[in-house]
């Protein structure tokens, strides 16, 4: 069972559990030459305030945690240097947004009345 499948059944406390054992290193492992981090035991994590987005497994997850009412999306970029998106439909209901992809970065961002507030780029 995937981290995401956990996060879907399970909610945030197990969301939260989980970001705190990947967010002491930010970049949990890389991948190991001439492998593709976007199958390998390549992980990403980030967050903006109470949301997060991880690249786990070759599946980007965007999770929303705040229940403020704002959109939390997540941007990866593929190795074309093409951005991609994908959004945390459901607010902070159990169940986080997710795609299947191969990237080199990755970030998160809230749209709030600021505009859009994103977390840095990560490698």
């Amino acid at each position: 069972m995937s981290i995401q499948d956990v996060v879907r059944r399970t909610g945030r406390a197990v969301a939260l559990v989980g970001a705190s054992l990947l967010v002491g290193t930010g970049v949990a492992a890389a991948a190991p030459a001439g492998e593709d981090p976007g199958v390998g035991p390549y992980a990403v994590y980030v967050s903006q305030g109470e949301d997060y987005a991880q690249f786990l497994g070759g599946v980007v997850s965007v999770c929303d945690m705040e229940g403020d009412g704002n959109l939390v999306y997540a941007e990866y970029r593929l190795p074309n240097n093409t951005i991609g998106r994908v959004t945390d439909d459901n607010g902070v209901t159990p169940g986080c947004g997710s795609v299947t992809v191969t990237i080199t970065h990755l970030r998160v961002c809230e749209n709030d009345i600021f505009g859009d507030s994103c977390s840095e780029w990560r490698p």
